[in-house]
């Protein structure tokens, strides 16, 4: 998932930055592609994320609206976050 993101994010910014900037070299994307896909990449796989996310569940959810939540994800075949 965190390397679709990160495409995705890239792709988004790479076509804004095309748009305002017709002369720049395709090496440049190319480049800025890459480092914006691995550092969102790295970012969606990193032990503080998922710090965080379980934080704010702890804080915002009930044990059994956790548990409810995960029934959800399963039935719907949706990956379960660890």
């Amino acid at each position: 998932m965190g390397e679709q993101l990160g495409n995705a994010i890239s792709q988004q910014m790479i076509n804004l930055l095309r748009t305002q900037n017709p002369g720049a070299p395709a090496k440049m994307f190319d480049i800025l592609k890459d480092a914006t896909a691995k550092f969102v990449n790295e970012f969606m796989n990193s032990p503080e994320l998922a710090e965080g996310i379980t934080q704010a569940y702890a804080k915002y959810f009930a044990q059994d609206e956790i548990k409810h939540l995960m029934q959800r994800f399963a039935a719907e075949r949706l990956p379960i976050p660890k």
